[in-house]
């Protein structure tokens, strides 16, 4: 197990290979943790998502997907989402109990759109960090704001917002209840005070 109240530099490589640039990451209850890597360069080693179990070295769960980002385990654990940025999707796996990925496939595709790329180039969405609510529901942010999706992946809306000199990056539940939605990105950094409450069950 990792040492409590300590820092502790859990893994730097993948089979001898340097991650590019971690960026999400989310722990379960057993101890493990998800991240996702987006690598410079993916000559040297592919943008992917990696499960570091509680003693161990790193697991490569998953790839294929163009930039993954946020990550968000299910209440139950038993599921985990992955958004990608150069996309318009959100991914969904089902978790093994050693902490692998099966089973994936789109469980939403968001409205937004990115209305600065040229003619012809694929949409993305440029969904970034990802949180869920007690209720299960998911929160991202895209273009468009934060889109909220049902448990099974039904779109529910969008907040809009506004960053002073980019699109905000990363959102998270916080307060003493838990009923503010923190955002920052583009540097700005809001408060939304919600009536949704975020899952008390891990801290993000």
């Amino acid at each position: 197990m990792w040492p409590a109240g300590k820092e502790a530099i859990l893994a730097t490589n993948y089979q001898g290979k340097p991650f590019g640039r971690p960026n999400d990451i989310v722990a379960d209850r057993n101890g493990g943790l998800y991240f996702t890597d987006i690598p410079a360069d993916r000559t040297i080693i592919p943008a992917a998502v990696y499960y570091v179990p509680p003693s161990g070295d790193p697991i490569r769960v998953a790839e294929g997907i163009t930039t993954p980002n946020g990550l968000q385990l299910s209440h139950d654990e038993k599921t985990l989402y992955v958004n990608d940025t150069a996309g318009i999707d959100i991914y969904a796996f089902d978790v093994q109990p050693d902490g692998r990925l099966a089973n994936r496939r789109v469980f939403a595709t968001y409205v937004a759109r990115d209305q600065t790329l040229p003619a012809g180039a694929p949409p993305r969405s440029n969904a970034d960090g990802l949180v869920t609510d007690g209720d299960g529901r998911l929160y991202s942010l895209t273009e468009s704001g934060i889109e909220v999706l049902s448990p099974t992946g039904q779109h529910l809306g969008v907040i809009p917002l506004w960053c002073i000199t980019r699109r905000c990056q990363n959102l998270g539940f916080g307060g003493p209840d838990k009923r503010t939605l923190y955002v920052a990105g583009g540097g700005t950094l809001l408060r939304i005070p919600m009536l949704a409450r975020g899952f008390q069950g891990r801290a993000k």
